[in-house]
């Protein structure tokens, strides 16, 4: 998707197609965090599986790692983004 350049003050209406979406906006949202805690749940069971190892395997040859990742510090600059939201009404 090409990025626009916004006019601050501008507002338009829109076609109520766009409206329409809204509804499938929310459920996706909503299925997106089921996942998100289901995913969770799954990684707390490996984790407690694998106990105070790092490593596991398992019979097919599979081999689970938890291990502690290092990576050196650095600052993030400032910065501004846009995000949709939607507000009812």
């Amino acid at each position: 998707m090409k990025r626009l350049r916004k006019e601050p003050t501008k507002v338009i209406n829109l076609p109520d197609s766009i409206g329409h979406l809204l509804p499938l906006r929310e459920e996706l949202k909503e299925k997106a965090k089921e996942i998100r805690e289901h995913m969770d749940e799954v990684d707390a069971t490996i984790l407690l599986a694998l106990g105070d190892a790092e490593v596991g395997n398992l019979s097919d040859g599979t081999r689970i790692e938890h291990m502690e990742i290092k990576r050196k510090g650095y600052t993030v600059e400032a910065t501004s983004y846009r995000q949709l939201r939607v507000r009812k009404p």
